[in-house]
């Protein structure tokens, strides 16, 4: 989703409850199909379970990625469940790190303005934030270039993450659009959408 707030969107079924009385029946045969086909039943009650939702998974979880498995495509809760774990405190770090450059570049900047930034401002919390982001296992006497920084921005470009009340996302800018005589692409920070408070 480009959006933080999905549950925003347009949905086939606006009343989800009124939908799901209306098809109660069809959603309960569909559901118990899936759980008495589940294999993991078959296995000793104290069998070591694959996520941290051990009766979940034995009961549920187990069930339906072997009827995904049936229609051949995978899933996989535990690698799902770690993945989010991940993400989440990706997403606070990079949130943290557009903070960072929106407070100092307002408008545009390019990547040999943070490279400069890291590189000369050794003791400032800020910078701290933003080269642990981008550079979490280098040493900090190492000295970072441009062309680094614009490959390590780049992973982040279009990923709308919440800071505070309001979604920013990192934006790429052509030199034209910037305005600046500056060869290499830019980069901005903009705020696409406000959250009520």
């Amino acid at each position: 989703m480009d959006r933080v707030d999905p549950e925003n969107r347009e949905f086939k079924h606006p009343n989800p409850v009124d939908w799901t009385k209306q098809n109660r029946l069809e959603i309960v045969k569909a559901l118990f199909t899936i759980l008495l086909g589940n294999p993991t039943l078959d296995e000793p009650r104290d069998a070591q379970m694959r996520t941290r939702f051990k009766m979940w998974w034995r009961l549920i979880g187990s069930a339906v990625e072997n009827a995904a498995k049936q229609t051949g495509k995978e899933l996989d809760f535990q690698k799902l469940f770690l993945e989010q774990e991940e993400d989440s405190e990706d997403d606070i770090s990079l949130a943290e790190t557009l903070d960072v450059l929106l407070k100092k570049w307002p408008e545009t900047f390019h990547a040999s303005d943070v490279s400069k930034l890291i590189n000369d401002n050794f003791d400032d919390e800020d910078v701290e934030t933003v080269r642990n982001f981008l550079y979490p296992t280098l040493d900090k006497n190492t000295k970072v270039g441009p062309g680094s920084v614009s490959k390590q921005l780049k992973k982040h470009i279009g990923a709308p993450v919440l800071s505070d009340n309001k979604t920013l996302v990192l934006k790429a800018v052509s030199a034209r659009e910037d305005g600046s005589r500056h060869a290499a692409m830019g980069f901005k920070i903009e705020v696409i959408q406000k959250q009520d408070a």
